[in-house]
């Protein structure tokens, strides 16, 4: 009973710590902030636990630190009923104890809203460090081995930190989705995802002296890909390893069917003008087995496309990789059309950089968390940079 509040007490000590933007090596307060898009295209919000509300200069009182922000016409933010500025004027909101309640979901640091062309963006400006605590357990798991949850820690620094530097001049650096890091607020923070932050703290992968773009996926499937053939861009330190640990995940190989009409209405959605689809034929392969460009055929002509942009048109959740082969399936009778396509794959992601999965099967054969990372991305440094 003693051991298990000591733990409660010095993992609380620990996240207030953070939170309050301190160097937990040594006090030093570390200027490392990073605003991450949490909500896009909403119409309403509802924020409590906050105490300071700033309109643009004009400071408006809530009542019981509750704060109802609705949009208006020509992008006129109201809080609370008070009329603020036009969208081109945040709405910067601060807590009163350390979290902020997003629509009731939990936040560290500073909320600020805007006004987007489709409703409102949301916006957490916080200390990247609890960001990281936040992180954790939405791309891996703090169940993990302790080398993978410190590798994953290392990355996702350097990640955030270069989107930052590409976007300092933005409303915010990067998303809280599949299009940036997968990140919600402080409700998944646990002891084990701060530990694992707080033995890496300041550090991230250079190359060259320079910061990292350090992108990583699920699972590779095996081999992870060269940048080249995914982006068309060549970065030397991501270039394919062999990753054979992923064969340990779940979801190694899968399969997906997709019917001809849906795959036709998923491309129109798109803004494709294509007629009915006749068949998929891969055009360019990657060494790993990666589909790099591929030929539609429908009855208004021919379609050219890479995998990636086929994953992104049925869905990144549904076709999972790029590494895939394609079975025609036909209708009975006469005509034989296509009524559906099997697509059978490996992996799950666009399959640069660190595989999640194939670090979880080194960490657990004993490879250390900077043993990992050198595997993944080759010519690499982990440099404490704060």
């Amino acid at each position: 009973m003693k051991f298990n509040l000591l733990r409660y007490i010095l993992l609380f000590t620990g996240i207030l710590i953070i939170s309050c933007a301190r160097n937990i090596h040594g006090g030093v307060v570390s200027s490392q902030g990073i605003k991450v898009l949490i909500f896009k295209d909403i119409k309403e919000i509802s924020i409590t636990g906050t105490n300071a509300i700033d309109a643009g200069g004009l400071i408006i009182e809530t009542l019981n630190g509750k704060a109802v922000i609705t949009l208006e016409e020509q992008n006129i933010i109201t809080v609370n009923g008070t009329r603020t500025g036009g969208g081109n004027h945040p709405v910067r909101f601060s807590p009163r104890s350390g979290i902020l309640y997003v629509n009731n979901r939990p936040f560290r640091g500073e909320i600020e809203v805007a006004a987007g062309d489709k409703g409102f963006l949301v916006i957490n400006d916080l200390d990247i460090e609890m960001y990281l605590v936040g992180l954790i357990n939405h791309e891996i798991s703090s169940k993990w081995h302790t080398e993978v949850i410190k590798a994953q820690s290392v990355i996702a620094r350097t990640y955030a930190l270069h989107q930052k530097k590409k976007n300092i001049r933005n409303i915010y650096h990067l998303e809280g989705t599949v299009m940036g890091q997968v990140y919600s607020g402080s409700i998944t923070e646990d002891e084990t995802a701060l530990a694992a932050v707080r033995d890496t703290y300041g550090e991230v992968l250079t190359y060259n002296g320079e910061l990292a773009l350090a992108v990583y996926h699920s699972n590779a499937g095996g081999y992870t890909e060269a940048s080249k053939n995914v982006w068309q861009k060549d970065y030397l330190y991501l270039q394919s390893v062999e990753s054979p640990y992923d064969i340990l995940s779940p979801g190694f190989d899968w399969e997906l069917t997709v019917s001809s009409f849906d795959l036709l209405n998923a491309l129109k959605n798109a803004g494709y003008k294509v007629g009915e689809i006749e068949g998929i034929v891969p055009v360019e392969k990657t060494s790993t087995g990666r589909i790099t460009k591929l030929r539609l055929i429908h009855k208004g002509g021919k379609l050219e496309m890479t995998g990636e942009e086929l994953r992104r048109i049925i869905g990144y959740d549904r076709l999972k990789s790029t590494r895939f082969e394609i079975r025609h399936i036909l209708a009975g009778g006469e005509d034989r059309e296509v009524k559906s396509f099997n697509f059978t794959g490996r992996g799950s992601g666009h399959g640069v950089g660190l595989s999640q999965w194939g670090a979880k099967g080194m960490a657990e054969d004993g490879y250390s968390y900077k043993e990992i990372l050198k595997h993944y991305y080759k010519g690499v440094e982990v440099v404490k940079i704060y």
